[in-house]
């Protein structure tokens, strides 16, 4: 589901520990701290990109844009780091 992981003003940094199929959504929505944290899975947003989990890749966005993730292939694991960073 689009979420936001805090209201308050952050960045989100994700640390890629394994290569497999998920990739991390980011939409160009932002959060304006008066809707849900967790959007639902159906909501129409546009979407600004996709990152491809690889391994030892380091992503880092305004964690004010919501975000979701692709699941992995049955079978399949998607190990991600995530650190959320106060500005």
């Amino acid at each position: 589901d689009p979420h936001i992981d805090s209201f308050e003003d952050h960045y989100v940094i994700l640390i890629y520990l394994n290569n497999a199929n998920g990739d991390t959504i980011i939409y160009k929505e932002i959060s304006n701290k008066l809707k849900s944290g967790v959007l639902p899975y159906d909501t129409k947003l546009e979407i600004e990109e996709y990152i491809n989990p690889e391994k030892g890749k380091i992503v880092c966005f305004d964690g004010k844009h919501y975000h979701a993730n692709y699941f992995p292939d049955v079978g399949e694991l998607r190990l991600v780091c995530v650190f959320n960073v106060k500005k």
